[in-house]
Formats: C-alpha cells, sequence, structure tokens
C-alpha cells in the first residue's frame, strides 16, 4: 500500500471514445473502399507471380465528407520490390488471399471478407477497433480484482475516496484507464487471464499498489468483516453483484457439490448473507479474493 492516501477522481475514458470512433471508422472506409480494394484483388488474381505483391497506393484527393480518392498500381513482387515494403504508400499483398476468398452479394463484389484485408493494409488504423475492444475485455476481466484492491484501500484509508461512484464503478473506470495505458503493447493479444493479469498489474501502478495479489487477497478474507463494516460507515458502497453458489461454483470452474463442501470444511468463504438460509449469497469481491488465493 502507498503511504500517502491517493485520490481517485477525476475518471476519464479514453479507450471507450477511441474505440466508438475506430469502429466508425471501420464502417466508413470499408464502404468508401471496397470497390477500389475488389479491383486490386482482381489484379492480383491475374498478375501475381510471387506470394507477396506490392502495390503502390496514392491518395489523390478528398471527397466531401473528407475520405481519400484512392489510385493504385501494381509494382512487383515483393523479391524485387521488398524495399518498398515498409515506406509509406506501399503495401503487401499476399496471394494467399485469393484462395481464402470467396464471392459475396454485396453489389456483385467478387472477393468476400478479403476486401478487409486490403483496405486494412492501405488503413492500418482499421484494426484499432479490434484492438481497443479486446482492451476494453481485459478492464471488464480486471475489475473484479482492482473493486477488492480498492474495497481494502477505502477502508483502510490508503486510497481516498473522493467519488460518488460505487467501488464497483469505480473499478470498471479505473480498469479502463489501466487498459488504455497499455495500448502500446501487444497486451490485447494475450489469453483472458493474461490478459487479466497484465491490465490488473497497469491499473494496480496508476493507484500506487505494489505487493502479490494473493497477500491482498488474503488480507481482504482475513478481514472482511472489518473492511465492509469500514466502508459502510463512510458510506461507501460495495456496488457488486450478490452470487449464489451455483454461480459461485461456475466461477471456480468446480461442481456445486464442492463447493458447498469446501464451505463446509471451511476451505471456502463462509456466506456474506443468508448463512443459514437455503440461499446462501456471497459478495462478488469475496468469491474473487477466495479464487486470487486458490491460484498457483
Amino acid at each position: 500500500m502507498t503511504s500517502q492516501p491517493t485520490k481517485i477522481s477525476h475518471p476519464r475514458h479514453p479507450l471507450i471514445a477511441a474505440h466508438h470512433q475506430a469502429r466508425r471508422d471501420h464502417d466508413r472506409l470499408l464502404a468508401r473502399h471496397k470497390h477500389t480494394a475488389a479491383a486490386i484483388l482482381a489484379d492480383l488474381a491475374a498478375h501475381a507471380t510471387s506470394s507477396v505483391t506490392i502495390y503502390a497506393i496514392t491518395a489523390q484527393d478528398t471527397t466531401e465528407d473528407g475520405d481519400e480518392i484512392l489510385t493504385w498500381r501494381r509494382i512487383g513482387p515483393v523479391e524485387y520490390h521488398g524495399h518498398l515494403a515498409d515506406q509509406h504508400g506501399y503495401i503487401e499483398l499476399q496471394t494467399s488471399l485469393l484462395r481464402a476468398s470467396s464471392p459475396t452479394n454485396d453489389e456483385g463484389l467478387k472477393w468476400g471478407a478479403n476486401i478487409w484485408d486490403v483496405v486494412a493494409a492501405i488503413y492500418p488504423s482499421l484494426g484499432d477497433g479490434d484492438r481497443y475492444g479486446k482492451l476494453i475485455a481485459g478492464a471488464h476481466e480486471a475489475a473484479p480484482t482492482v473493486m477488492m484492491l480498492l474495497a481494502i484501500g477505502a477502508a483502510s484509508g490508503h486510497l481516498e475516496w473522493d467519488t460518488d461512484e460505487t467501488i464497483a464503478a469505480a473499478a470498471l473506470r479505473l480498469s479502463l484507464d489501466g487498459a488504455w495505458s497499455t495500448r502500446s503493447t501487444p497486451s490485447y493479444n494475450l489469453r483472458e487471464d493474461q490478459r487479466r493479469r497484465h491490465v490488473t498489474a497497469a491499473t494496480m501502478e496508476l493507484l500506487g499498489q505494489v505487493g502479490d495479489l494473493r497477500d491482498y487477497a488474503t488480507n481482504f478474507l482475513d478481514n472482511r468483516a472489518e473492511i465492509l463494516a469500514a466502508l459502510a460507515e463512510q458510506n461507501i458502497d460495495l456496488g457488486d453483484h450478490m452470487l449464489d453458489t451455483q454461480e459461485v461454483a461456475d466461477r471456480a470452474r468446480i461442481a456445486t457439490t464442492t463447493f458447498t463442501g469446501y464451505v463446509a470444511r471451511e476451505q471456502a468463504p463462509q456466506p456474506d448473507a443468508g448463512k443459514n438460509s437455503r440461499k446462501p449469497k456471497w459478495h462478488e469481491t469475496t468469491v474473487t479474493a477466495w479464487l486470487l488465493t486458490r491460484r498457483a
């Protein structure tokens, strides 16, 4: 934990805005240049003599809505023109695009989904929509862990709770900030568990939090009652979901009977609500902490 309280106000969500803009650009550029892309693919089919062919792309003018008007010409095989491959205004197209192509009903365009590959080669930013979408997914995956960190920090006073958000809402917002801070790294291509850890680590850095997550998890479980009471005393709403037995078992990827056995043997946390009822419930934060202690 940090020695001085860390403020968590001043929300910013550039990742959401960037994702929305990227999706709009994707649709607009694809609609604008699909016929140019189809013509390039037709030329590739007719004249390719190598597995990779270089094309020159030139923006000659712009339309009234600001889109570029493209012209193109085939340069030739990469073996003879490879020095142009990384230069602005040139793209590489693989002949394998033709083998994977299929007709489409869209105004008689022949090359199907591979039209997108050509437009994306001309405008690499077209891939940003998918990239930002995966970063957003990483933020949602990291948010439960960040929620646990915020609960501990706010209850202890190490985090200054200067927002009217619930802890759950602040956790997602801050996880989005953490994900956005990793946008220049290839983290969006990681597996879900790796991406969650990567975004969590980035968010912890933004918050000035250090240490092993399992230590935080153990702290939360050992002091759960005191932490929840301290939050209530400060009128800070946890705001997380209450999970039933089946939902907890599903998150742990174990059978319901296995989980109830763990609870009976005190190998899993006791319910946060309804302990003596037929429908016990656990805070999502409690479950997140327990699962962290179970990970190697």
